[in-house]
């Protein structure tokens, strides 16, 4: 609670009174904590002295001849062989490439007869630098039983999966795909499905010799009739991957991380020669500790003094053979993601991008003359996360005025707490983004701001905006020709503005938060919380009170509670008589759901969720969250959660009628005090129109497509293209049909009239109401005292910040 207050305080006499108080409180921090606004203050104004020894994208080839690689190969007399598996039973094609992608030939390998004779096989390929190639298939025999191509509910797919039986075949091949030998193959005595091992991964050192990795540390040589082990790779260790490569001058190499002393926070990547005649392991290249999941990946045989380079998330880096690296380009810089890349000479690097379904294009990563960029004014954005990567680097690339860079609060959150562990529950996380926040509020108000934010808590935006912090983004509309407010939907420009109706963010897409039940259990819309206790008291459901716990419920329904906070008046509503009753409703919950253990009732718990997936449908359970958006969603609601029903979006109860809740999954912002606002607009309005839009575009004229794909039943092809169909089967046994034109159209409406966000109460006070309402849910105090609690401890909280 301490703790609360005080940050609390911080902020709010931060933005209230003045930078001294501020001050005062960075000296309080820990050594960390200038991190962000140092790095923020040293980014140069001009592009060109950022941009200092990087890297940048040119397109260099078109490829007609295939449209994806799955892998490729250098070649000791230069070129490459590319392979093109696109899944089992289909051709394998292959391509010979020289060195500069001016001449493909195809060829195909000679594959023995048992290949062809398989129901269905998969292929893993490898080639030496000398151009022997091996495949090792994995067959699969069905024993004539055809799977069906749509779902069939009378057909038996466990006998179908328990009865289909594998081998599999080792061959070797000549560099123009005809066949040397072929075996085969049983690794039954390394692997284990019970025990989830797995082969990693193989690799072709030449000789009609392979070596192979397993997910338990073991490593074998094989010709496909003779089988050595070598030493188990840290035998007491958890492995996390092991790989199999070749250095630069041909050697051999094993790549592993894994985890000791049992700590998942500890975490170590070595990289090893391997003795093949001596079957050890030789002298380490390179060697890691580390908490933070950024492994050398992607590793491929170097050039020059490296022996190997690899990639981790932020740099191309080379690894030298006395085990010191060198960051070779930083990827953010390049304007890029992560990629394959192949070593082309003069410093630069071929690299591709699946730019169609008919070709693919090959790029260059070439150094980059800062010169080009001694005009271009930097922009600096400030995120929590790495989730607008793609945006950023496509923005950099389509223009030459601006150039956005990140500034990632995370970054800071790692440097003081050490990476949070991917399997901490939702509360970690939660404070997490809390911490990651405050760092940068203080930056913010303690004049290091960036010129743009990426948020996700609306009320630390209003809040800001309202104290000056931020731009109303209603003056960039008010002229601009595409974004403005005829072409952003109404109701999320109402949802986003602040009680001074001024938008301070604005975010390219949405959600739809709300709840259903079967319309002939309740028919209006918004309903409140007197009408859900009635509803719930009239219901004979078998599952009413024990599909979800106490605190599920209570999460539920207080993200949908927008008017028990007002932030802006600094003012809560945790006392009333609809959040007690809200209170004792979810008492009637279980504390603890039962169901079977997943790791060791593992058939028992699909079981059961494949069964409460039809809860509803069978009326065992009332009250489901509908998540009504992408393609075909609509037609599942109807047709598969309510059994082809008709229903009512309910929404969360409420006493304002508004119980239909938008969910914006970022927001942007751009700082008062940025003198390159214009630069920031044209990144907002660069995100405003995504080709792959998931959930709804804030534009009006997406609106209808998006809602007309919801509304439609489709299948895939392989290669992506959908196609409309009357009819299709679901996972739990259900037929999916299209919705009609009149529920399409009231779906619309109904979208159109919610115009309240979700999720504005933020993680510190939705803790306090979590931890009072489980004293309640415990029986240690009444509903209204919990209630009374609530709303001493959070209205503190609350009103300090406005």
């Amino acid at each position: 609670m301490k703790n609360s207050i005080l940050r609390a305080l911080a902020f709010s006499a931060a933005v209230c009174v003045s930078m001294t108080s501020c001050a005062e409180k960075k000296k309080t921090s820990s050594d960390n904590s200038t991190s962000i606004a140092s790095a923020i203050s040293d980014i140069p104004a001009m592009a060109s002295e950022l941009l200092e020894g990087s890297y940048k994208l040119v397109n260099y080839k078109t490829i007609d001849e295939f449209d994806y690689i799955d892998r490729i190969f250098p070649l000791n007399e230069g070129g490459y062989i590319v392979s093109n598996f696109n899944g089992s039973s289909e051709t394998d094609f292959m391509f010979k490439i020289n060195s500069d992608f001016s001449e493909i030939n195809e060829f195909k390998l000679s594959a023995p007869d048992e290949v062809e004779a398989a129901d269905e096989f998969y292929s893993d390929l490898s080639v030496t630098p000398g151009g022997e190639i091996s495949v090792l298939y994995t067959l699969f025999d069905h024993h004539g039983i055809e799977l069906p191509e749509e779902y069939d509910e009378n057909f038996d797919y466990d006998n179908f999966y328990a009865n289909t039986t594998e081998s599999k075949l080792l061959c070797f091949f000549n560099s123009d795909g005809t066949l040397i030998s072929s075996h085969e193959f049983d690794d039954s005595e390394f692997s284990s499905n019970d025990d989830m091992i797995y082969m990693t991964g193989y690799i072709n050192i030449g000789g009609g010799r392979i070596m192979a990795a397993y997910y338990d540390g073991t490593v074998i040589l094989t010709d496909g009739s003779t089988t050595e082990k070598f030493p188990v790779i840290e035998e007491d260790a958890e492995k996390d991957y092991i790989n199999l490569v070749y250095t630069g001058d041909g050697s051999v190499a094993v790549s592993y991380s894994y985890y000791y002393n049992g700590d998942y926070s500890s975490r170590k990547q070595t990289i090893k020669y391997i003795d093949i005649e001596n079957k050890t392991y030789g002298d380490t290249i390179y060697s890691s500790d580390s908490s933070e999941i950024n492994d050398i990946d992607m590793v491929i045989p170097g050039y020059d003094d490296y022996v190997l380079i690899g990639s981790n998330y932020t740099d191309l880096i080379g690894i030298k053979a006395d085990g010191t690296t060198e960051t070779i380009l930083n990827w953010s810089d390049a304007d890029t993601q992560p990629l394959s890349v192949l070593y082309a000479g003069n410093d630069e690097f071929y690299c591709w991008d699946y730019m169609s379904n008919d070709s693919l294009q090959i790029m260059k990563l070439v150094p980059r003359d800062p010169a080009e960029a001694a005009n271009t004014q930097v922009i600096t954005l400030g995120t929590m996360y790495d989730s607008h990567s793609l945006d950023v680097n496509r923005f950099n690339r389509s223009q030459d005025k601006y150039r956005i860079k990140v500034v990632n609060y995370s970054e800071r959150y790692a440097a003081e707490h050490g990476e949070l562990d991917p399997e901490a529950d939702k509360d970690d996380w939660e404070n997490r983004d809390a911490e990651m926040l405050k760092y940068m509020q203080m930056d913010i108000i303690s004049g290091n701001a960036p010129d743009m934010i990426i948020s996700y808590d609306i009320n630390s935006v209003r809040l800001l905006g309202e104290k000056g912090v931020l731009t109303d983004l209603y003056t960039f509309m008010e002229n601009d020709p595409d974004i403005n407010r005829d072409t952003v939907l109404p109701n999320l420009l109402s949802a986003l503005e602040s009680s001074d109706g001024k938008l301070y963010c604005l975010s390219p897409n949405f959600e739809l938060r709300t709840l259903a039940v079967k319309r002939k259990f309740f028919d209006r819309e918004n309903w409140t919380v007197d009408d859900m206790i009635e509803v719930y008291d009239h219901s004979n459901a078998e599952h009413l009170y024990d599909g979800d716990t106490k605190a599920e419920m209570l999460r539920t329904f207080i993200e949908g509670q927008s008017e028990l906070i007002d932030v802006e008046k600094g003012t809560c509503n945790f006392d009333t008589p609809d959040f007690i009753n809200i209170l004792k409703f979810c008492d009637r919950f279980v504390l603890e759901e039962e169901m079977p253990d997943k790791s060791t009732e593992t058939k028992d718990f699909m079981e059961y969720y494949t069964d409460k997936a039809n809860w509803i449908a069978d009326e065992k359970a009332l009250l489901t969250p509908v998540y009504p958006y992408g393609d075909s969603g609509l037609c599942y609601i109807k047709s598969d959660t309510f059994g082809g029903d008709d229903y009512t979006m309910v929404g969360y109860p409420s006493s304002n009628g508004k119980g239909g809740k938008l969910s914006v999954l970022t927001q942007f912002s751009i700082c008062e005090k940025s003198k390159v606002k214009e630069g920031a607009w044209e990144f907002i309005k660069s995100l405003m129109d995504p080709e792959d839009n998931y959930s709804f575009s804030a534009l009006k004229k997406n609106l209808p497509d998006t809602i007309d794909a919801s509304s439609k039943v489709y299948s895939y092809k392989e290669n992506g293209e959908k196609v409309e169909l009357p009819s299709s089967g679901s996972k739990v046994g259900r037929t999916i049909y299209p919705v009609s034109k009149a529920e399409r159209d009231d779906f619309e409406r109904y979208l159109l009239s919610c115009d309240t966000l979700s999720g504005e109460m933020d993680y510190e006070v939705r803790s306090i109401v979590m931890e009072e309402a489980d004293a309640f849910f415990h029986g240690e105090k009444s509903a209204e005292d919990a209630a009374k609690m609530i709303q001493n401890r959070a209205s503190i909280l609350v009103s300090e910040r406005s």
